[in-house]
């Protein structure tokens, strides 16, 4: 080992008590939020996704269809 490393590994030492304790109720509190977090992404993403195919339903529904007789895709909207 070389005297860096050495002088390294003792500013470490010399400075382990300062690192801040680990509060179990802090880290309770963080497991909620998080899980929290995670399920109002999930329905979020649920809700878009039913939001989405919906929106794709009703334009698919109302555009166009090539098997209606006398309409044309430009007009279609005028033969009612």
């Amino acid at each position: 080992m070389n005297d860096l490393e050495s002088r390294i590994r003792d500013a470490f030492r010399d400075h382990e008590g300062d690192a801040p304790v680990l509060d179990p109720t802090d880290a309770r509190r963080t497991v909620v939020r998080t899980r929290r977090s995670e399920a109002l992404n999930a329905a979020g993403a649920g809700i878009a996704a039913v939001v989405e195919a919906a929106w794709t339903f009703f334009a698919f529904s109302s555009a166009p269809r090539s098997d209606r007789r006398g309409t044309s895709p430009s007009i279609w909207w005028a033969s009612a």
